[in-house]
């Protein structure tokens, strides 16, 4: 139970971000053993129009998951194997990078962070063919770098090649339709969606938000029509922080609905990179397959926690506590403004819940993911 002064604290702490130019609104999701505890909206989806629980956000990299379950479910049926190469499934995959696995992609070993295509307007197939041309950075496994937009374009291309299904037709069938979220969790904004959802999108708001130092308005690209067309599902998918919750519910429920075997959520969820120096992170971290877990967080978190982050918001469950937490915003901030207002709220969703103070959990102090 969260009661009601824990419910104005939430709340008050969504209003401060907001007042601290942090962001122009923000959704807040909490649940505990699938009981909906929190299911918050603060401040403006646009200018004059205020934000609701059902309205649609951008997800950035907290969208990542959804992928990864995907591929978790190929991985448990037998159609991809972790230790696959990437080359089985796209013949014209080298240049360096022939080494590269499945396993690589999930834990971003890859070797080829820098084919940075998530900000140009490219057709998919181009994509692919850019990135395999693409030379590699380092050999793939050695070392590692962050690579949300080019590691699951390459994981997508790997997916539907496998399985012989479009990525949106296998989000549809595996993830939506069990849980009961059609409609709720997209990998992008095609214009049929846009128009159903007139009114419920909300844009990305410059709120500081800076690269190299210096301001970079990068709502002026994501919020161009043709890029939230655009299925890059490292950085493009959409929802809400209520069916984001509810996707972690079923992952950690384990009755199922998404992935049959209890030993596929816990082989994906465990630390599978530990003590390497992430170079676009800036700081050695844990990973897991696709998922981050305890000590890539900032903030404090039981051992057991998974979930990721993105650059206006941040998932995560806690299985030992049953506790799922999403906190959305449509603010694009610096880097360290958003790492402070993950951890706070972090913080208190646990004070609120669990009634216990950030000291009695694993403190990890990294940098939250945003690129």
């Amino acid at each position: 139970m969260v009661g009601m002064a824990q419910l104005h604290a939430l709340q008050d702490l969504m209003v401060e971000h907001r007042e601290m130019g942090l962001q122009a609104g923000s959704q807040l999701y909490v649940s505990r053993a699938g009981q909906t505890l929190v299911d918050l909206a603060d401040g403006e989806l646009i200018e004059g129009r205020p934000i609701e629980p059902h309205h649609v956000l951008r997800l950035y990299e907290a969208g990542m998951p959804l992928l990864t379950v995907l591929v978790a479910g190929a991985v448990e049926r037998g159609r991809l194997g972790l230790d696959d190469l990437v080359s089985q499934y796209l013949p014209d995959w080298g240049n360096g990078k022939e080494a590269c696995t499945v396993r690589h992609l999930l834990t971003h070993m890859g070797g080829f962070a820098g084919a940075e295509l998530g900000d140009r307007d490219v057709e998919h197939h181009e994509a692919i063919e850019q990135l395999c041309l693409h030379r590699g950075e380092h050999i793939p496994g050695t070392a590692a770098a962050f690579h949300s937009s080019p590691g699951w374009r390459v994981l997508q291309a790997v997916l539907e090649a496998a399985e012989r299904k479009p990525i949106h037709r296998l989000l549809s069938k595996n993830i939506l339709r069990p849980t009961g979220l059609n409609g709720q969790l997209m990998f992008n904004l095609g214009s049929r969606q846009i128009e159903k959802l007139s009114g419920q999108i909300s844009p990305v708001h410059w709120c500081g938000y800076t690269a190299g130092g210096t301001a970079f308005h990068r709502e002026t690209i994501h919020n161009t029509t043709w890029h939230m067309a655009k299925c890059d599902p490292g950085i493009s998918a959409w929802g809400s922080a209520a069916a984001l919750g509810r996707f972690y519910e079923a992952i950690n429920a384990r009755d199922g609905r998404i992935l049959d075997s209890r030993n596929t959520i816990d082989l994906f969820t465990s630390v599978h990179r530990y003590g390497l120096r992430d170079r676009v992170i800036g700081a050695a971290v844990p990973w897991g397959l696709g998922f981050q877990v305890a000590g890539s967080f900032s903030g404090s978190f039981g051992h057991r926690v998974f979930g990721h982050d993105g650059i206006s918001g941040r998932a995560f469950c806690d299985p030992a506590d049953e506790l799922v937490g999403v906190y959305l915003t449509n603010g694009l901030t610096r880097r360290s403004e958003h790492e402070r207002r993950m951890s706070e709220m972090t913080d208190l969703i646990h004070e609120a819940v669990l009634e216990r103070s950030s000291s009695a959990w694993m403190t990890t102090g990294m940098a939250a993911v945003g690129i």
